[in-house]
């Protein structure tokens, strides 16, 4: 593949910033927590024995102990050398990744190490990652959902001391990251969420499958769209039928990509209100072609006239990837593409074997199929929809107000469209999107998140989804 150094750059921050039906089995088993053995380590060898004067010069050495962690309740200790884990023998780290990837809480956990010289054997069980914390006034829910794609974890966020109360569906954008911010309370969705609870609202998640605590027969990155729509129809059904949520007081909530989802679960039961933040209205094939001719500008990684070309180069083989639904390696072996696949300027040249951005090919053609403006005119709810004016990836504000728009055609006055000042993708405040890209740049934009909740983006959801007289 043709790496050309500044645009792979530029998709590289693009991928950081991004932020199944339901089986006939009513209730699941419940899905177990995983577990982290909370452990800095590194393979041992000649020159690692040597600078830590170790007596052995094989197994994996322990450099740091995370308090609280499974590691740290077994007694282990920084300098110990392990040698085993439940009868498997250690030579590498990577052994112990792997181990520990999979490590479920209660798992019990034979562990040979060698401590000074001498060996001993340590036993014990896996402890379970912490889990969100609540307020006096909330409280959180760890769930399961069965599907066949395996048990998936769902997170629920709700007020305490009511009977039931109004209700949000948040339906995640595109990115295969994890909803559970157990080990990120600043996160900002997760201080949107908790902005939303504490206003009295149960708030809904639900894991992608091989995200989280949920399991993976097919991990997120290979499942397609219809997989994961499947997913959140069978969520939805769950949703609606928890005991303390009042029916007619539901919203749903899809953030970016999340918004073509949502007036689709809408069609087969009308909520009180949809709520979309940086949504989809376009096709995907259009996006990105919108995509390639903006969002780099912005980084100054290409000129205008090499996004041109990006865009010339990529019409033919999108199409053939997005709409007559090709793989990457058709496309590559059809000899009608090979002055398109000798630019360095094309889409097929960013990709990762069969993935984009993380995703696989299949998601995207069989997102680009969906009929987003079909899909909104059988919205009866208000909706809301809403662009921040620095956020990368919405690029204008031109979707929300194409939502807005037909909504009004339908239903006159039950679209509103709501643009946040300095307000980016991911619920954060930041000055313009020259800044966000200078952020990122710099390595500074998850950093600066973190700090910099944008607080006028629940202020104003609530204010619409709780009008007062």
């Amino acid at each position: 593949m043709v790496e050309h150094k500044s645009t792979m750059k530029y998709w590289s921050i693009l991928l950081l910033v991004f932020g199944v039906a339901l089986t006939s089995k009513s209730m699941a088993q419940e899905l177990q927590r995983k577990a982290s053995l909370g452990i800095g380590i590194v393979t041992v060898n000649d020159s690692v024995a040597e600078v830590n004067k170790l007596q052995i010069a094989s197994g994996a050495l322990v450099t740091r102990i995370i308090s609280g962690s499974t590691a740290a309740n077994l007694g282990m200790q920084t300098g110990d050398v392990v040698l085993q884990i439940n009868d498997e023998e250690i030579t590498d780290r990577s052994q112990v990744f792997a181990l520990a990837r999979g490590l479920r809480e209660g798992v019990f956990l034979r562990i040979q190490i060698n401590r000074n010289g001498k060996t001993k054997t340590i036993k014990g069980h896996a402890l379970g990652k912490p889990k969100e914390s609540s307020s006096n006034d909330t409280e959180v829910i760890y769930g399961t959902l069965q599907t066949r794609l395996g048990r998936l974890r769902t997170i629920v966020h709700k007020p305490k001391r009511v009977d039931k109360s109004p209700a949000i569906f948040f339906l995640q954008g595109i990115y295969c990251g994890s909803q559970d911010f157990w080990a990120n309370p600043t996160e900002p969705a997760k201080l949107l969420i908790d902005d939303f609870v504490n206003a009295g609202y149960t708030v809904y998640r639900i894991e992608r499958p091989g995200i989280g605590d949920s399991e993976e027969i097919k991990n997120c990155r290979d499942i397609d769209y219809e997989e994961e729509l499947e997913i959140h129809k069978a969520a939805y059904v769950q949703f609606r039928a928890l005991p303390y949520v009042d029916m007619e007081q539901l919203f749903l909530f899809g953030h970016s990509m999340g918004s073509v989802t949502a007036p689709i679960l809408a069609k087969a039961y009308q909520p009180k209100g949809i709520i979309v933040y940086a949504p989809i209205y376009k096709t995907w094939f259009e996006y990105f072609l919108d995509n390639f001719r903006e969002q780099p500008i912005y980084f100054g990684v290409e000129t205008r006239e090499q996004m041109d070309a990006m865009v010339r180069n990529s019409i033919s083989l999108m199409h053939q990837w997005l709409i007559e639904g090709k793989s990457p390696q058709e496309i590559r072996k059809d000899p009608k593409n090979k002055k398109y696949l000798d630019e360095e300027m094309n889409v097929l040249n960013y990709s990762d074997g069969d993935y984009f951005f993380g995703r696989h090919y299949t998601f995207f053609s069989t997102i680009n199929s969906i009929r987003n403006a079909e899909s909104w005119s059988n919205v009866k709810s208000k909706v809301l929809a809403i662009y921040g004016t620095s956020d990368l990836q919405a690029l204008n504000n031109g979707a929300a107000k194409d939502i807005v728009s037909l909504i009004n055609e339908q239903n006159p006055g039950q679209g509103t469209f709501l643009e946040i000042p300095e307000a980016d993708h991911v619920f954060a405040k930041i000055k313009s999107k020259e800044e966000g890209a200078r952020l990122s740049l710099a390595g500074e934009y998850r950093a600066h998140i973190m700090e910099n909740y944008h607080p006028s983006i629940a202020k104003d959801i609530i204010a619409w989804m709780s009008p007062t007289d």
